[in-house]
Formats: C-alpha cells, sequence, structure tokens
C-alpha cells in the first residue's frame, strides 16, 4: 500500500492506520521534480523529490537495447514538402500523389515530429508494440509515463516502502513511532532517543568530513615533498626519464616498467599512502625541471 501523496501528518502513535492509497492522474514531471519528500530508511529521515522518488519502482524489462522500463515514447517523423506558392505543407505520402507538373510547386521542407507515441515491449521485452495513445508534445509523453507509473508501478510496490512525507517533521514523528512500536515505548522517551542518535550521526558525519580534509591536506603534503624532491635531484630525474624515453622507443615493455617501478620508488621513497603510482609518474613527467 502507498501513503496518500499529499498534506501528510502524523500525530503519535496508530496514525499510520489513516493513511490511504490515491491515484495521482495529473501531476506534471517538472513539479514532481521540483517537489521536495521527505521518506524513512533504516529508521533515518532522508530527502529526495517526488520524481526520483516515484521512478525506483518503474516496471524494467531485458529489451533489445538493454534494460530499460517497459513502457517508454518515440517520436514518430514524416517527411514533409512545402508549397513555394502559398508556403502550404503537405505529407511525403500527398506529394507522391502529385502529377509531375504539380511538384514543381513544392519544395523539401525535411523531417517533422509527427507524434510522441506510447510503447510497451511486452511481457517478455522483446515485442515493441504500440499502446494507442500518442501526444502532441514530448512533455505531455513524459507526464503520461510518469503517472501510469505512480498508479501502476508505484502504488503496487511490494519490494520498498513508498511512504513518503510533504515535511521533514512528518517523517521524523514516523521514525518516533517506529521506535515506540519496536521498544514499547512512550512518545517521550522516542523522542529522546531520537535526538540523541541525530548527535551521534552529526559527530560521525564531523570526524568524517575531517579524516577526509586530513588526508587531502597530507596528500598536498606529498606531492609538494615528491616535487621538491624532483628539483633537488634534477640530474638524477632527468637521467632516468631518457632511460625510459629509450626503452620505449625500443618498444622494451620489460624493461621499462623496471625502471618506471624504480623512479617512481625513489620519488616517492615507497611511501605510496597518499599518492597513487600513476599519479606519481605523471608528476614526475609535469615537472619542466630546466626552465
Amino acid at each position: 500500500m502507498s501513503i496518500l501523496k499529499k498534506d501528510i501528518t502524523i500525530y503519535g502513535r496508530g496514525n499510520r492506520d489513516k493513511w490511504l492509497t490515491t491515484t495521482m492522474g495529473n501531476l506534471k514531471v517538472n513539479e514532481a521534480k521540483e517537489t521536495i519528500i521527505y521518506f524513512v530508511k533504516n529508521n533515518e529521515v532522508e530527502e529526495s523529490n517526488l520524481y526520483d522518488f516515484v521512478m525506483e519502482s518503474v516496471d524494467e524489462t531485458t529489451s533489445p537495447r538493454g534494460v530499460e522500463p517497459r513502457l517508454f515514447y518515440e517520436e514518430i517523423k514524416q517527411i514533409s514538402y512545402i508549397s513555394n506558392v502559398d508556403n502550404t505543407k503537405i505529407t511525403e505520402y500527398d506529394y507522391e500523389l502529385l502529377d509531375n507538373e504539380e511538384t514543381i510547386n513544392f519544395d523539401y521542407f525535411g523531417e517533422e515530429i509527427l507524434e510522441y507515441r506510447i510503447y510497451s515491449w511486452g511481457c517478455t521485452g522483446n515485442k515493441k508494440t504500440s499502446v494507442g495513445v500518442s501526444f502532441e508534445t514530448e512533455e505531455e509523453a513524459e507526464d503520461y509515463l510518469f503517472n501510469r507509473v505512480y498508479d501502476y508501478d508505484f502504488q503496487g510496490d511490494c519490494n520498498r516502502s513508498t511512504y513518503y512525507h510533504n515535511s521533514e517533521g512528518d517523517a521524523i514523528n514516523e521514525v518516533l513511532e517506529n521506535y515506540c512500536d519496536e521498544f514499547d515505548i512512550s512518545l517521550e522517551t522516542a523522542n529522546s532517543i531520537y535526538l540523541k542518535q541525530q548527535k551521534i550521526n552529526a559527530r560521525r558525519i564531523e570526524l568524517e568530513e575531517l579524516r577526509k580534509s586530513n588526508f587531502l591536506n597530507s596528500k598536498e603534503r606529498s606531492k609538494e615533498d615528491m616535487i621538491s624532491f624532483i628539483n633537488e635531484n634534477k640530474d638524477l630525474i632527468e637521467l632516468k626519464k631518457k632511460e625510459l624515453a629509450d626503452l620505449k622507443a625500443s618498444d622494451d615493455k620489460e624493461n621499462w616498467q623496471i625502471k618506471a617501478n624504480a623512479l617512481v620508488q625513489i620519488v616517492s621513497k615507497n611511501d605510496f599512502r597518499c599518492l597513487k603510482w600513476k599519479e606519481i609518474y605523471t608528476l614526475i613527467n609535469s615537472q619542466n625541471l630546466y626552465e
């Protein structure tokens, strides 16, 4: 069962029984992409937009083009000719019915999109069939497919929770309700647990960001140390680079690899914690030593 898509409010425990299933029918793709929603996953509140959240449920199949949605649309084009007398356009079919003398009055206009037609790959994924629905604009075709996904795939998705909320507070209330049900505790106790968990999560994120920052700083320091070593040992580095160039010219791949490894080890002092082999080798070649 899927949750009612608008105006969700949770008032403590027991309100989940009031959640209803509806069909959408007329929501636009552009609106859905701009509609921020909140949902609960592993008792954590996550944010998304309505379009992405719904499209996770899209029915996919293995088609001749690979894995893709079972329903899709294609442009239906027609070749047109335009009158050089009054600018009237006719189709290729009508043009071919003209007499030779009449065709003089028409010029080739080019391909035009006639409509956007909806197709299905069928049950097996290899039988492309029109479903008998088409639209004048691409936007209308996309809206139609999105509403089909919402009303059928999303509403009937048994592989994940399709509950969502229009406010973060309502999603938090769902987490609190889960705590109450799971641990048989009061709403006040559940709220206290949730706040403590958020503090722990915030600290965990802070430490992870600090770790990343320290790593980037260490990587930059390691790069600076290697550049200093290269500049202090220009003659040695240039000699090694010339040896590598000669080996490459003679297509001696085995010895080239041995010499390249030796050069990288010298410059890095066998420290590969911050920079990988390829990064170090690229760094060596990027230095113009005698400018």
